[in-house]
């Protein structure tokens, strides 16, 4: 027989389980945050090293120093590895916004007249997060490739609750991308938007993934 103290133990117990995994995702989530922060600061000196390589080549060629031809042989060669590497290579996603609060979104759409139609497929498009949303720690992002929006395994948003009409939990601090998509000239979602005419390749379950232009 379980009794009130029992009762009260068991929920005291729960809560505290439940605030040791959010301390948990929080310290991971700043962990996460910080290694990848410096990953992102790696490609800019990348990416500034490559223009010092490349500016360098320009110079030693335009002197005779070496050949054009050599040079495009030798990159030839090596092209295929390179291509690999890359194509392999994990990319921070992150970037630089306004004030997201100060922006006031122009267009009006009557979502609740046109979601049976588009099914909140915006809700299922990839953005990067800005580093305003980080510092919130409001709104999710997928740990697997940061800082992008996290998706439930449908392809949503995690926080799109598709039982109560597709209502968004962060609604009040969701991204600048959120507060000013325009979905009326997305022919990704509209052929016809006037006309309340969406596209059929919304039906697909790899949609946005796979899109046919």
């Amino acid at each position: 027989m379980t009794t009130d103290s029992d009762s009260k133990e068991m929920a005291s117990s729960d809560l505290s389980s439940d605030s040791s995994l959010e301390t948990l995702e929080a310290s991971l989530a700043k962990g996460l945050r910080f290694a990848d922060m410096l990953g992102f600061i790696n490609q800019q000196e990348l990416q500034e090293n490559q223009l010092l390589i490349h500016s360098l080549l320009e110079l030693l060629v335009s002197k005779g120093v070496i050949h054009l031809h050599e040079l495009e042989d030798r990159k030839k060669s090596l092209s295929e590895s390179l291509a690999q590497r890359n194509q392999q290579a994990t990319q921070v996603q992150l970037v630089e916004t306004s004030d997201k609060y100060a922006v006031e979104k122009s267009a009006v759409i009557d979502c609740e007249n046109r979601i049976h139609l588009c099914k909140a497929s915006c809700c299922k498009l990839w953005f990067a997060l800005s580093v305003q949303d980080l510092d919130e720690g409001v709104v999710k992002w997928n740990y697997a490739q940061p800082y992008s929006i996290a998706q439930k395994p449908n392809g949503y948003c995690v926080h799109i609750d598709q039982t109560h009409g597709c209502n968004c939990a962060v609604y009040e601090n969701r991204p600048l991308v959120c507060r000013t998509y325009d979905c009326r000239e997305d022919k990704r979602i509209w052929l016809d938007f006037d006309n309340k005419i969406s596209n059929p390749e919304l039906e697909r379950e790899d949609w946005p993934r796979a899109i046919t232009k």
